[in-house]
């Protein structure tokens, strides 16, 4: 698959397999526990997370906000994008404008990648524990410890 597979179509047109395959995509959208909403203004389908940031970034697109039980289905989508005029039409074929644009990466990380900073983190921790361990230890165990230090520390 090169790259340009993998690039988000900024348009679809109707009776294609790419439209079968966001016709799909819709689908799911309504299927999800948590389920995707579409901001009419932004025109973009948006996870719950990023609508939960979206909602507090945006607040005067708080209204234009719709759930997908108003859009995931084909002919509901048809009907949103002609009324918010997202259809374009290039040698008699309907495009329609995908509103699944490409995640621009700024929310949150990926789960791997908390985990993998979470046990960074602990791992420093432990490290630091060690060292604060050894030195208590070493007083601990020979009072002259403290008497080389200063020694040392003088030269």
């Amino acid at each position: 698959m090169s790259s340009d597979d993998k690039q988000i179509q900024s348009y679809i047109e109707k009776d294609t397999d790419a439209w079968k395959v966001f016709v799909r995509n819709l689908s799911w959208s309504k299927q999800k526990s948590n389920r995707d909403v579409l901001c009419l203004k932004c025109w973009k389908i948006l996870k719950y997370e990023e609508c939960v940031k979206h909602r507090s970034l945006a607040p005067d697109h708080l209204k234009s906000i719709l759930t997908s039980k108003e859009f995931a289905s084909e002919t509901k989508f048809v009907a949103v994008a002609r009324a918010m005029g997202k259809i374009s039409v290039s040698d008699g074929k309907e495009l329609y404008e995908n509103p699944y644009k490409s995640n621009d990466k700024r929310g949150r990380p990926s789960t791997q990648l908390l985990l993998y900073r979470e046990q960074q983190k602990k791992l420093e921790e432990e490290k630091q524990g060690k060292q604060e361990l050894t030195s208590s230890e070493s007083e601990a165990h020979d009072p002259r410890y403290g008497e080389l230090k200063a020694t040392v520390s003088k030269l």
